[in-house]
């Protein structure tokens, strides 16, 4: 049964390493309290499928722990997680700047859901969560969940992503649980608390 909170809008980004939850905990919101599931990956997902003339199930299906390592012809040798690479930091950020994505996710929100509530699960870049900021913290309710697992950390070598602090409200949340569900159950009690707090409300 969906659980109706606020009728005003909210933009939650889970942030955190590899590992950790966040796309599970996006996974809840948008179950079980209606929340649209939206990632910064998204825009670099639909370019790289256009130039490589592939469909984006077909991405997503190789885009895993197991593959997205792996050199594929349909992407002219390169891995799918080197194709998104070659987009994201050779074609779009050298000319457009580091925010590009942010930019295009909000232009997304925007046009496609400009009322309902929205959960981003990638958050990674200071230049994203201004993004997010500039366009919709003055009319939303904007909630960055720094997600903490014990194992799982950020690989400065191979990843540039990190925890992000900006202008918009910050809570951290453990993920300590034996099991995804309990982890569900964890999320889902963490959130609904949240947004039913006047700290959260902004009234």
């Amino acid at each position: 049964m969906m659980q109706q909170l606020s009728p005003k809008r909210r933009i939650v980004l889970f942030n955190g390493p590899p590992g950790c939850g966040k796309d599970e905990a996006a996974l809840v919101l948008q179950r079980h309290l209606n929340f649209v599931h939206l990632k910064f990956a998204d825009p670099v997902k639909d370019i790289a499928c256009s130039l490589h003339g592939v469909t984006r199930d077909w991405f997503d299906s190789r885009y895993t722990r197991e593959l997205k390592d792996q050199p594929m012809d349909e992407l002219a040798g390169f891995s799918p997680r080197e194709a998104l690479w070659d987009v994201a930091e050779v074609m779009m950020k050298p000319i457009f700047g580091g925010g590009v994505f942010g930019y295009l996710l909000c232009d997304r929100i925007e046009r496609d859901h400009p009322t309902e509530d929205i959960v981003i699960s990638d958050l990674g870049f200071i230049k994203e969560a201004r993004a997010i900021n500039g366009r919709f913290l003055d009319s939303s309710i904007v909630l960055v969940v720094q997600v903490e697992r014990e194992g799982c950390r950020f690989t400065p070598k191979t990843d540039t992503r990190r925890y992000v602090f900006s202008k918009a409200r910050t809570v951290n949340l453990t993920n300590d649980c034996e099991n995804v569900n309990e982890w569900r159950s964890k999320v889902m009690s963490f959130i609904t608390h949240w947004c039913n707090t006047d700290n959260i409300k902004g009234t």
